[in-house]
């Protein structure tokens, strides 16, 4: 869930993430090229964004389950379930290049600018 969360925060554009570099990027061009629309655009995106994907992360972290009482619980209980480690992997590779590519950006600025004639 703490990938999830990591990425909802580069989605949303929170700083020292890489949504938040590729979202001020597209700001700045947005303001260069006048064209407030699109800034406009940008702005609720981020606020719907933020608004789709905090409360999923409140829910996982903050909010107690809640279980009816006149339903008899027939599942498996937390402690039979198990999950492969390997699974997580990928998970946990993509969250921190998110963040490195947030606080360490200026390689792919390059690259970016190198293709740009």
């Amino acid at each position: 869930m703490t990938a999830f969360f990591i990425g909802s925060l580069s989605l949303i554009g929170i700083p020292l993430t890489g949504g938040f570099i590729s979202k001020w990027y597209l700001v700045i061009g947005t303001i260069e090229a006048k064209q407030l629309a699109f800034l406009g655009v940008l702005l609720i995106s981020s606020i719907l964004n933020a608004v789709y994907f905090l409360p999923i992360t409140y829910k996982a972290f903050f909010d107690t389950e809640k279980t009816p009482e006149n339903t008899p619980n027939t599942g498996p209980s937390g402690d039979e379930i198990k999950e492969i480690p390997w699974v997580t992997t990928p998970l946990v590779i993509t969250a921190l290049l998110s963040l490195l590519l947030g606080v360490y950006p200026n390689y792919f600025i390059s690259l970016a600018q190198g293709v740009i004639p």
